[in-house]
């Protein structure tokens, strides 16, 4: 099973618009078929169908979206005031698709203030075929 896991830890303040999410911290993994773009995309080495969940603690109502390859994956557009989580089948046709958690607004998105070290993001990738 190829699978991946990313977080971040409180620190950052803001994802501003149009920008992704960083998950700068490597969870459990399976050391193949899903990787580290950058601190805030992942690369889809294989085509195929994969599961996909993101958790993101944020303060006042934003929105946050998966895309794929830049382009805004349908259906995962999700918003909230407290807690942004979002769980979707995403299937990619090409070798090494960029997968990203996206700030698809015109303002910046303010994490929740809480203590150094607590999970504020989480972002889960399971490859099912």
């Amino acid at each position: 099973m190829t699978f991946a896991d990313f977080y971040a830890v409180a620190a950052a303040s803001a994802v501003d618009p149009g920008e992704d999410v960083p998950f700068p911290e490597d969870g459990p993994n399976s050391n193949t078929g899903i990787s580290r773009a950058s601190e805030s995309s992942f690369t889809l080495e294989q085509p195929g169908v994969y599961l996909v969940h993101f958790a993101v603690d944020v303060n006042g109502t934003s929105q946050l979206v998966l895309t794929l390859d830049d382009v805004p994956v349908a259906g995962t557009l999700t918003q909230d005031n407290q807690w942004i989580s979002q769980t979707a089948l995403i299937a990619s046709d090409a070798e090494n698709a960029v997968l990203t958690v996206r700030n698809p607004t015109d303002t910046a998105e303010a994490y929740a203030s809480l203590d150094p070290g607590t999970c504020i993001a989480r972002l889960v990738i399971v490859r099912l075929s």
